[in-house]
Parts: C-alpha cells; sequence; structure tokens
C-alpha cells in the first residue's frame, strides 16, 4: 500500500501488519493484500473511526448538557497494538 517510505521514516511506521492477517484471504500465498482490497479494508477501518470518534462527541455533550464534564474522566482503551507485531 506504500510503495516509498516518507524521508526518516521508519519501516515499521507504514507497516500494516492488521492487513497482513487478511492477505490468505485472497489466494495470494502470505503475500500483500492486493490494493483493491487493501483500500476497502483501509475504508472500513477509517469508517469505524469516524463512527468511534461520532459516538464520544455524543458522551462529551451530554456531559456537558449534564455539566458533568468537569468532574469526569474518559479514559479510551484499544483492545491491541498493531505495532508490537
Amino acid at each position: 500500500m506504500v510503495p516509498n517510505l516518507p524521508k526518516n521514516a521508519p519501516e515499521f511506521a507504514v507497516a500494516n501488519y492488521e492487513l497482513g492477517h487478511y492477505a490468505g484471504k485472497w489466494g495470494t500465498n502470505g503475500t500483500l493484500v492486493p490494493d483493491s482490497i487493501a483500500k476497502e479494508l483501509i475504508h472500513g477501518f477509517y469508517a469505524c473511526i469516524s463512527f468511534v470518534d461520532a459516538q464520544i462527541g455524543k458522551i462529551l455533550n451530554e456531559l456537558d448538557r449534564l455539566g458533568l464534564r468537569e468532574n469526569t474522566l474518559i479514559v479510551l482503551w484499544p483492545d491491541h497494538g498493531l505495532s508490537s507485531g
């Protein structure tokens, strides 16, 4: 998906471990996911982020409406880190 690294960027910055798990599903024998499929998967990932962002906005708005935002701690906890692979 990223043919050339940006200047001074480490390789892991553009490594997509998540897409690597899908490679065999399209008969690519463990090689890269085809760009067309990768774009579709990334589109879904970005859609998920956008949805979660909207939900967090609703929570913040409701806390503001109730006057509870100043006394509320919000913690976002991801399920894993992709760069650990």
